[in-house]
């Protein structure tokens, strides 16, 4: 009988040990890429957030060859040709994320939408994580860093 203790007492761990996990609640499932077409990516994780408001494109002055840059850039992205990173530089307040987002806009109207995923600005070093993620998606998708600084 104390032989079988040992046995006994692994058994009943086991058993244990599958009924916590049975009972564990599960993880929330990130969303995948036709769950929306603006996703945050912010504390190592992937949420759908909704459209924000853009500008129509044609309200934009005095940026006409970044915009049409941007545009064929994103298009060629959406059409799975070569594309470009894209650096958008300026002062605050110049229009730099609304041009973003009405370009991602105008882009999602042609039926070839491009998904964004921006990314907060404190995770900028979660960035393999999140190209890891989106690695299995079949869908281009656009990284954008909003408002991303580096001091002297």
């Amino acid at each position: 009988m104390e032989t079988e203790l040992p046995q006994i007492a692994s058994r009943i761990a086991s058993a244990l040990e599958a009924l916590a996990g049975a009972l564990a609640p599960a993880a929330p499932l990130e969303p995948g890429p036709d769950e929306g077409d603006w996703f945050l990516w912010s504390g190592g994780r992937l949420a759908t957030v909704p459209p924000p408001r853009a500008t129509p494109l044609a309200l934009f002055k005095g940026v006409t060859a970044q915009r049409e840059a941007l545009v064929e850039n994103l298009r060629r992205h959406g059409a799975g040709l070569p594309a470009h990173d894209s650096l958008l530089w300026g002062a605050r307040g110049m229009g730099k994320s609304s041009l973003v987002r009405a370009v991602h806009a105008a882009q999602a109207q042609s039926g070839q939408p491009v998904k964004l995923v921006q990314v907060a600005r404190g995770d900028v070093a979660a960035l393999a994580a999140l190209f890891r993620r989106l690695a299995g998606w079949q869908v281009p998708a656009s990284i954008f860093l909003d408002d991303l600084a580096f001091d002297g």
